[in-house]
């Protein structure tokens, strides 16, 4: 038990408790179950109120491939990128090549389509380190998404 352990610091109460005090959850879950809709899907199922992004945001927002369409369907713009499957990586990977190589100009930065933290995130500058980059990327998601590299000044917001 955590307790025992000196680990827990926070004050253990049931789900009942949550209900009769009128709790709100803030969710600060990071990565698949956490941000991808799992959690709020969750939540909604249980009828308890939470702060943030409902199951349907959630989930387009970590879906990289995903968030890109929608962002171009309201116009704004994209580096250009490929969408690339496992399955489509595994039975054909020279048509894999020829479609990123025939879209994109390296280097190339590959990612998981549906992972945050930067995890399996590889930049590519020839077709040996794209092979390796894809198989980082499937090593996290059935899906991967391959972008073009661009020179310009990085923002991150979190």
């Amino acid at each position: 038990h955590p307790e025992e352990t000196g680990e827990f610091s926070g004050k253990r109460i049931s789900p009942s408790e949550i209900y009769e005090e009128e709790a709100i959850v803030f969710p600060v879950l990071h990565g698949p179950n956490g941000e991808d809709g799992t959690i709020q899907g969750f939540m909604e199922t249980i009828n308890m109120p939470y702060v943030g992004a409902g199951v349907l945001a959630s989930a387009n927002a970590m879906d990289k491939i995903m968030t890109k369409y929608l962002l171009q369907t309201v116009g704004i713009p994209q580096v250009p990128f490929v969408p690339v499957l496992r399955s489509d990586w595994k039975g054909n990977p020279k048509e894999v090549f020829e479609k990123c190589e025939g879209s994109l100009i390296y280097p190339v930065f590959v990612k998981p389509a549906n992972m945050g933290s930067s995890v399996g995130i590889s930049k590519a500058e020839n077709r040996e380190e794209l092979q390796e980059a894809l198989e980082e990327a499937f090593r996290y998601d059935a899906r991967a998404i391959v972008e073009q590299g661009i020179e310009a000044r990085e923002i991150e917001v979190a």
